[in-house]
């Protein structure tokens, strides 16, 4: 979820939040992040500011997410196999696919066009159970609708789930 406050035309503010759940007595660590970056063009100010995101994100993967991680003790195995939307969406150049498997197995995630040709595939290989994220470098593709379909496999069960993406250059 997002949301932009602009002030006079003159400054825009844009905050987005991926999901989380809070259960009752639980504890959660928040992190935000602040990102201020300015182009040639108020067109241009948005792409280096998505491009500085991306650079902040990936410092947050990197360095905090597997600390922050390891203390959390209340996530658990997942009931099913399930398909995050996309984060960000629309996105450009890139974004985060999420998902979660209730058992270890093989994970394939393929993109569509709009005209149902394949224009990417990534076998993310054999995964445990649990939450798993990938990010979709989308270098080569033009703006548009997307369809992505990913495809689990285990031992005991195949599954298919699917989910719009919007890429815009």
């Amino acid at each position: 979820m997002g949301w932009n406050l602009t002030s006079n035309g003159a400054s825009e503010i844009y905050n987005e939040f991926g999901s989380f759940d809070i259960l009752p007595s639980d504890t959660q660590s928040i992190i935000v992040a602040q990102v201020i970056a300015r182009g040639s063009s108020n067109l241009n100010s948005i792409t280096k500011l998505r491009e500085l995101s991306d650079h902040v994100q990936s410092i947050y993967d990197n360095n905090f997410q597997s600390v922050l991680s390891s203390g959390n003790n209340s996530s658990s195995v997942p009931n099913e196999f399930s398909l995050h939307q996309n984060y960000p969406n629309p996105f450009n150049p890139s974004t985060t696919i999420e998902y979660d498997l209730p058992t270890s197995g093989e994970v394939v995630i393929i993109i569509y066009d709009v005209t149902g040709r394949e224009v990417r595939r990534i076998d993310a290989g054999n995964k445990p159970a649990g939450n798993h994220k990938l990010e979709l470098n989308a270098d080569g593709l033009s703006s548009g609708t997307y369809l992505c379909k990913a495809v689990f496999s285990s031992n005991s069960m195949s599954t298919v789930k699917s989910m719009r993406l919007m890429l815009i250059r």
